[in-house]
């Protein structure tokens, strides 16, 4: 029998086995830790590889084009000093043409009125001596009218009549041709192509019809053309053009490969640009200021780039080093950011993991950990942020409340409450109370009520967005709503008032759209958020008597008429009659509260009014302290404020009959409906700068050039909406628009309604 053993207990053996696998647990644990760590610096250094290559193809590619660009800045110049080169030649033919005029053999036979046959022959070997000596002459001619003869370096001496060659003295002498002046030292000469010949000439001693001699120098072609070919590189081919692109010296390669492309080619192209692309080539174009010509350089793409050693020798190096310096910085960030991790990360464990996995639930790496938690963690923050909206708003709107019921508050608790829910609003400000009271049986509303909430609420956010102001709806009750505004206090009221027709006109829009008939009305301006009630009560009172925001002309109200005959004669220029009128109806007076109604009825005359420059009638002019002085001082406040409106008007109307003005505005009449009308063109077609018509417009007008082309093409839009059956389309392109969406939004920004609702509202 064997001797009994530990090992041979098998619940020892499971005993020793469950001991031994602690450890090994715990080395797992540390294990995962550490594989993280090998899995993030293997990502950060995969990552900085693939960042080295990339930075390494980009500074390749830069290397590449600034190699490319310095080759063609070289080729540039190469063909600047060819061009410089033929230009030199040029002006040296030219002072030698200056030289010989001043010989004395060649001088003294142009200024004699005998001569003799000595004479002639002697200069005669003058120009033949000149001509033998330089290669660019091929022959020289000399011309003296009142003689009425031709000498010519040919050994030849002709009857000006008779001479062979007398229809290109004729040219010149009639400035038929087209010279190119080369001056030097205030000597002139003069270069001109005559039957595929390049000529100079110069007159002397005097120029013009009172010359007595004329030098001709034929120019040798050939010798000129072989100059620009030994100076042209082997890399390129070289060709000299004229203005048209036609070669100057026979070159079959270029007139059939190349001669059709530059034609075609945009010549502001060919001319501001020192090298164009073509075919795979690149051309180089440079012109001659002295000879007119064109010297076109064409070299292969290939010929520009760096050869691949030179690639290679550049960039490996760069690669290397940043692979390197990669690596080390992806070790050292990565140690230094994980430490803390560490902590976190068994923290985490220790805290969720173990927990989840006993109870069964899904386990996940320290990562998966924190990503669920800071998703939690930005969701519960926007659920919060919501909340918070949702609390300020309903502050807001019970704060808004109270002020129309007519609760008062302090300055300083109404800060305290804009301060906790970070509400936009501000204590001091310019507010306007809107108020809608829609018709209808009550139980028909609520179902509507919803929609239109929202639809005047994406109206009211439109709004807000073009006149720059804050808004808050609130409901009154099944049938009746308040917008309250708040404006920057230096907008002018006339601008809020006119805003406000603006929004009549989208709300009534709107209330047509949803079949409901509605009603509006605005208060008066109040420049403190806890004065809002009192413009609150104003446009209720309105609705209740009628007394909307209609045009004062057709209001039935004896002041507001009387208001806008005021306003008729200030358009018509007629001062006096203006102020007569005011007078006689202040006078007419017999309550302070018609004269506050006076004043407002002439301020929303005024806000109708199409072109108002609001800087020149300050808000101060409309402020009307009627509860605190006697009748007759009150009337001379009226009377004074008024007159001064009539004369800001009387000028501000003056300035609108300004001449450029009116030259403008009968220009964008008859010329609207082209889609490149513009401040610029208008500007050279009445003949003033466009800074200047800006300048009228908006100190005349009150408002931007482009804005007063829009709202006029608007105007014309309207009426052929009204009047014709045209598509949207077709009255689009008529009234100068580029598409028909910038027609639909604009359209819809002016009117509130979109052309084809606007159609059918009116039929």
């Amino acid at each position: 029998m064997m001797p009994y053993r530990l090992f041979d207990n098998p619940a020892m053996l499971c005993h020793n086995r469950t001991v031994r696998k602690k450890p090994n647990l715990s080395f797992l644990k540390q294990f995962k830790l550490h594989s993280v760590f090998i899995t993030n610096i293997g990502s950060m250094l995969l990552l900085s590889i693939v960042l080295c290559i990339l930075f390494t193809v980009f500074f390749t590619n830069t290397l590449i084009q600034k190699s490319i660009d310095q080759q063609a800045d070289t080729t540039f110049n190469y063909l600047a000093a060819i061009r410089d080169d033929i230009d030199n030649s040029l002006i040296n033919l030219h002072q030698s043409m200056t030289q010989l005029s001043y010989t004395r053999n060649i001088f003294n036979l142009a200024i004699t009125r005998e001569y003799n046959e000595t004479d002639v022959n002697l200069a005669m070997n003058d120009m033949i001596f000149t001509a033998s000596n330089n290669l660019l002459i091929s022959d020289v001619l000399y011309y003296i009218p009142h003689k009425n003869i031709v000498i010519s370096s040919a050994y030849k001496i002709y009857s000006a009549d008779a001479f062979p060659d007398r229809d290109m003295i004729n040219t010149y002498v009639n400035n038929v041709v087209s010279l190119r002046q080369i001056e030097n030292s205030s000597k002139t000469s003069f270069l001109f192509f005559y039957k595929g010949k390049y000529i100079l000439c110069r007159d002397f001693p005097l120029v013009g019809s009172s010359r007595l001699g004329m030098l001709f120098y034929f120019i040798n072609m050939n010798e000129l053309q072989r100059r620009i070919d030994a100076s042209a590189g082997k890399q390129g081919r070289l060709f000299v053009v004229n203005a048209d692109y036609e070669t100057i010296f026979d070159a079959a390669e270029y007139t059939q490969q190349y001669q059709p492309a530059l034609a075609n080619y945009s010549g502001s192209n060919l001319n501001t640009s020192p090298r164009i692309r073509l075919d795979g080539n690149s051309v180089f174009n440079l012109s001659s200021m002295l000879s007119g010509w064109n010297y076109i350089y064409i070299v292969n793409d290939s010929h520009l780039r760096p050869d691949l050693s030179s690639i290679l020798s550049a960039s490996v190096p760069i690669l290397i080093l940043a692979i390197v310096l990669a690596v080390v910085s992806s070790f050292f960030i990565t140690w230094k950011l994980y430490k803390p991790f560490t902590r976190i990360f068994n923290y985490i464990y220790d805290e969720n993991l173990a927990p989840d996995n006993a109870v069964g639930r899904k386990s996940g790496n320290e990562f998966d950990f924190i990503n669920n938690t800071m998703t939690s963690v930005f969701k519960k923050s926007l659920e919060l942020r919501q909340i918070l909206y949702n609390v300020s708003y309903d502050v807001m709107t019970r704060f808004f409340m109270d002020l129309l019921s007519g609760a008062q508050f302090d300055n300083n608790d109404a800060q305290e409450l804009l301060s906790n829910t970070k509400s936009p609003f501000k204590i001091n400000s310019s507010y306007i109370a809107f108020a809608i009271h829609c018709d209808g049986e009550l139980a028909l509303m609520k179902d509507k009520r919803v929609l239109f909430q929202s639809d005047l609420r994406a109206i009211m956010t439109a709004f807000s967005k073009q006149h720059g102001n804050l808004f808050h709806i609130l409901l009154i009750d099944s049938r009746t709503f308040t917008i309250i505004m708040s404006f920057d206090t230096d907008i002018s009221i006339l601008s809020i008032k006119r805003a406000m027709i603006e929004l009549k006109n989208s709300t009534q829009a709107l209330c047509k759209k949803r079949n409901i008939n509605a009603v509006f009305a605005a208060g008066e301006v109040y420049h403190s958020i806890l004065d809002v009630g009192f413009s609150y009560e104003e446009a209720i009172h309105a609705l209740d008597s009628g007394d909307t925001l209609e045009d004062p002309k057709n209001a039935g109200d004896d002041l507001q008429n009387r208001a806008g005959q005021i306003i008729s004669f200030i358009m018509n220029a007629d001062k006096d009659e203006a102020v007569k009128l005011c007078n006689r109806i202040i006078d007419d007076i017999d309550n302070s509260e018609d004269l506050t109604k006076l004043l407002r009825s002439v301020e929303l005359s005024i806000s109708n009014l199409p072109y108002i420059d609001y800087s020149l009638l300050p808000n101060e002019l409309f402020d009307f302290t009627a509860d605190k002085k006697e009748l007759s001082a009150l009337k001379l406040q009226a009377r004074d404020k008024i007159n001064t409106i009539v004369d800001k008007l009387i000028v501000m109307f003056k300035k609108q009959q300004n001449r450029t003005i009116v030259d403008a505005q009968n220009y964008i009449k008859t010329n609207y409906n082209d889609v490149g009308l513009s401040q610029l063109s208008v500007s050279n077609a009445i003949g003033v700068t466009s800074s200047y018509l800006s300048h009228l417009f908006n100190t005349s007008l009150g408002m931007r050039f482009t804005d007063y082309v829009s709202r006029y093409r608007i105007e014309q839009s309207i009426k052929m909406l009204k009047d014709t059956n045209w598509p949207v389309q077709t009255i689009a392109s008529k009234c100068g628009f580029y598409t028909v969406q910038n027609f639909i939004r604009i359209f819809k920004k002016t009117t509130g309604l979109t052309p084809g609702h606007y159609r059918l509202e009116q039929k």
